[in-house]
């Protein structure tokens, strides 16, 4: 028995040493990291309505519509465009959980349900320095099926408040 698994063993390298297709493909088929990279976020124009049904302000939005869009977010970015931002879409309500890490700005984050904004957190910090395991979560108060990313001070700039309407044109 011996005999035959050393047998085995002496021909299975043999066969691998003069074969580098069959060694690569052996490596490769091991591998268990996702390489799939991530596709580019769409771009939208969407507008924030005032409860009397103005608009208050124009912006062109990525859309974060998949986990690896979620995930990666604005994170690693230097900057974000005036008037521009990120929308991420959730398939039903839910509290997300939104952190900072990698992020080298401010940020309002508005929460959004249907059309409606729900919450607004202002002006959170770019956490420069602090470590990844130490960082805070952020959650709306209520169900949302949409958050809007814009740069610190959007918010306040353009008179946002709970109520308002998102418009997707």
């Amino acid at each position: 028995m011996q005999v035959i698994a050393l047998l085995i063993v002496i021909f299975g390298g043999l066969w691998v040493s003069t074969n580098p297709t069959a060694l690569n493909s052996l490596l490769s088929s091991t591998k268990s990291v996702n390489t799939t990279p991530v596709q580019p976020n769409s771009q939208k124009t969407i507008t924030i309505i005032s409860l009397n049904g103005q608009p208050k302000v124009a912006l062109k939005v990525e859309i974060a519509d998949t986990d690896p869009k979620r995930s990666l977010g604005l994170g690693a970015r230097a900057s974000l465009e005036q008037n521009s931002g990120m929308l991420f879409l959730f398939d039903t309500p839910k509290i997300p959980q939104f952190w900072m890490k990698g992020m080298k700005f401010g940020l309002d984050i508005i929460w959004i349900n249907g059309d409606t904004i729900v919450g607004i957190t202002e002006n959170v910090p770019s956490p420069t320095g602090t470590p990844a395991e130490v960082l805070p979560t952020l959650s709306p108060t209520t169900l949302v099926d949409k958050v809007l990313e814009v740069n610190t001070g959007f918010a306040k700039a353009h008179r946002i408040t709970t109520g308002d309407k998102l418009k997707q044109i």
